[in-house]
């Protein structure tokens, strides 16, 4: 079962007709769907900013405004609400003890569709982010293949956001830079050769 913040928000302990449960899983499913169409099929009515949209409502579901420097803080990834809590002050319920994890796929949807990292069978290291609007990120000490990546978007505007990392889209592995890029975009990076291939148009120079 799924059902909104607006939901949550009107539900009290004697509403127990309706649905009271935040399951990310259904939407997992469907964000993953869209990567899977957006990586493997020639389409055209699914976009990236289609998925990133479905991506900002996830986050706004899991994070709903929870004062982050409370102790007590944590995702609202969870798969009902309980009734008994530690600490609760509150009348509305509070997410379950399972929430203090994320689980339904939420990692991999920000590893593989928001930085990109698409797994592969060889060496090879395929970057693919669908985070194209965003003016930065980073993803650092992802294990892969026995390395530790560092993913980087950091939009060449002259503001360096990074301590002691270039603008532009960089791959570090193992903490050495491998490339880095002016512009996002779906690249191929051969670790033998330091080679960097665009598979959707021109990126590399």
């Amino acid at each position: 079962m799924i059902t909104s913040l607006y939901h949550y928000k009107r539900w009290k302990w004697g509403m127990d007709g309706l649905s009271r449960n935040i399951a990310p899983h259904p939407i997992s499913m469907g964000a993953r769907t869209m990567l899977q169409a957006l990586k493997y099929y020639h389409q055209d009515s699914i976009t990236p900013a289609a998925f990133m949209e479905l991506m900002s409502r996830y986050n706004t579901l899991m994070y709903s405004g929870v004062n982050p420097y409370d102790p007590l803080w944590r995702p609202n990834a969870h798969e009902y609400y309980s009734k008994w809590e530690p600490n609760q002050t509150v009348q509305h319920p509070k997410p379950s003890e399972i929430s203090h994890d994320f689980h339904s796929m939420y990692c991999s949807l920000v590893v593989e569709g928001v930085v990109g990292l698409t797994p592969r069978d060889d060496d090879k290291i395929e970057l693919q982010p669908m985070a194209l609007e965003w003016k930065y990120f980073l993803l650092d000490h992802l294990r892969y293949r026995d390395h530790d990546l560092t993913i980087v978007w950091d939009q060449p505007d002259g503001e360096v956001r990074y301590a002691g990392i270039p603008e532009g889209f960089s791959l570090y592995i193992d903490g050495k830079v491998a490339f880095t890029r002016d512009q996002l975009g779906h690249l191929l990076y051969d670790p033998a050769t330091g080679a960097v291939t665009a598979l959707n148009g021109p990126v590399p120079e």
